[in-house]
């Protein structure tokens, strides 16, 4: 019902006109349809909130509830912190119901917030903390659709509709953005991209699309379909890239192995780097680095077969250890006298090459 005024100067406003403009005031200052029956508690304005956690506050918007002591809905609509039914222990289980005192939700809409000082700053369906096992601290900061469910985890923006949203389940896991990634590994981090999954302690996605890191301390840090699958591996980016083995590196290129303790390649595709400990890849096409501690520079179709072999060329295959293997062998500034030279070194007698 609008303010009505005088019709002019000196005229009088009846009693239920006056009554009602008190009304029309009281509502344009408290809200309507509010309720704020905790003790303590207060709404601001907005309508049909409700304010029933002691010292809990609805400043405005629309169906907002704070049931929870200390608990805050700044505004948005209808948006949800879960009432406390019991006590829970800091990342541990629910001792009986759950504990959403001091939970905040700044606006939105259709968020949840179930735990103790667990956040949500914005956007629409996003959930932090869960009913059934603690989330305290979790943070969601805005976006649509995502879900801080572990202690101290956060999401800080991203997700989308039809189930592109985000998940940090993990205690203190992080996800930065993107969409459809998965952080569910103690203090693991995923910053953004699309559908990646970091599933172990401190493992790392740094973005890209569809990457794994799924053991203790792994790495991808970007690039497509890539997955670094045991302890420190890493993958830096590429794409069909796998780091298998503990403290193996693939630093790019497409389809390329690194399946054993150390093994390394650095780039090219289709290269394997899968010697018993340490072999190594350079780049190039299609090499196979089997044997223990084994190298290819590069080139194509190479295979070091055993250990310690090294190989610099196309269509080589070790049959020695401890040898380079080459196609051609050009030594330029040859040394032409012996002094000074160390044992093994090569010198050019008069164009004769002898060995100190």
């Amino acid at each position: 019902m609008p303010l009505i005024t005088r019709t002019g100067k000196g005229s009088k406003l009846t009693i239920q006109e006056m009554d009602g403009n008190l009304t029309h005031l009281e509502r344009l200052a408290c809200g309507q349809d509010n309720t704020a029956s905790g003790d303590y508690s207060t709404v601001s304005g907005g309508r049909c909130s409700t304010a029933s956690g002691y010292f809990s506050t609805i400043s405005g918007g629309y169906c907002n509830t704070a049931p929870s002591e200390g608990s805050t809905v700044s505004g948005g609509y209808s948006n949800a912190i879960a009432p406390s039914g019991g006590g829970s222990c800091c990342c541990g289980l629910i001792s009986a119901g759950i504990n959403s005192n001091g939970a905040t939700i700044g606006g939105g809409s259709f968020n949840s917030a179930s735990g103790r000082y667990t956040t949500i700053s914005g956007g629409n369906n996003n959930s932090a903390g869960s009913t059934t096992a603690a989330g305290d601290g979790a943070t969601v900061g805005g976006g649509v659709s995502n879900t801080a469910l572990g202690c101290g985890s956060t999401v800080s923006g991203g997700g989308a509709q039809f189930c592109e949203y985000n998940i940090a389940s993990g205690q203190n896991s992080t996800i930065g953005g993107g969409a459809k990634n998965t952080a569910s590994g103690s203090i693991s981090t995923i910053s953004g991209g699309q559908c990646n999954t970091a599933s172990n302690s401190f493992s790392t996605v740094g973005g890209g699309f569809c990457n794994i890191a799924s053991s203790s301390w792994t790495t991808v840090s970007g690039g497509t379909l890539n997955v670094a699958l045991n302890c420190n591996a890493t993958v830096s980016g590429g794409s069909c890239n796998a780091a298998c083995s503990s403290f193996s590196t693939i630093s790019g290129g497409s389809n390329n192995t690194a399946s054993t303790i150390g093994a390394t390649v650095s780039g090219g595709r289709n290269n394997i780097a899968s010697g018993c400990s340490s072999s190594t890849v350079g780049g190039g096409v299609g090499n196979v680095a089997s044997g223990i501690y084994s190298g290819i520079l590069g080139g194509e179709n190479n295979n070091a077969t055993c250990s310690r072999s090294m190989i610099i060329g196309n269509n080589i295959t070790s049959n020695r250890v401890d040898t380079t293997f080459v196609n051609n062998l050009s030594i330029m500034n040859i040394p032409t006298s012996s002094a000074g030279l160390p044992t093994g070194s090569v010198w050019n007698d008069g164009g004769t090459l002898k060995i100190v």
